[in-house]
Formats: C-alpha cells, structure tokens, sequence
C-alpha cells in the first residue's frame, strides 16, 4: 500500500484503476508501439496513467509539467524526440480517496 499526503492507494487499486485506463486507451485506437505523452506533476497518482499506457503496449513519453502547448508541440518536429503517433489527454489526475494511516 502506498500512503501519501491525501490518501492511500493499494496494489489492488492500482492494478484496476490502470486496467480501466489500458482498456479506455485501446479503446480510443492506441496500438501496441503508439507513444503516449503523459504530462502530469510527480504525484502517486502518476502511476495509474503510466501502468495503464504500458498495460496497452504503448511507450510512455513524460513531459514536464511546465511545458505549454506550442512547446509540446515543437518537440514534435525534433528528433531526438519519438514522434507521438497519436495524443491522449487527461484533464486530471484520478481521484484517490481514503485516509492517511
């Protein structure tokens, strides 16, 4: 279990919670080898997108969370930078309730 200023998270949950976005991403179309931008702050809850890209087969690409979106989208043109094949957004992170043991 992971407790953590707000909440606690187990391995159980986690593991659903990821399912559910895995599920939602090969539903939107992501493919095994697609790369998916994830740009969230380094919170717990970082982990259910991240487990849940990986569970579909996609790459995970981080962003910084400072970068805006002309930024993001420069990095589209470089290459040192994998181009993303297709985006996936999440407006916030997952809630995670419970309290701090």
């Amino acid at each position: 279990m992971a407790v953590f200023d707000g909440g606690q998270l187990t391995y159980r949950q986690l593991d659903q919670a990821s399912d559910r976005v895995a599920a939602n991403l090969v539903a939107a179309g992501i493919e095994p080898g697609d790369r998916v931008a994830l740009q969230l702050p380094n919170i717990p809850q970082f982990l259910i997108p991240c487990f849940g890209i990986l569970k579909a087969g996609a790459v995970v690409v981080p962003l910084n969370v400072l970068l805006r979106a002309p930024e993001i989208a420069n990095h589209h043109g470089r290459p040192a930078v994998p181009r993303m094949t297709r985006g996936v957004a999440f407006a916030t992170p997952p809630p995670i309730s419970g309290r701090i043991r």
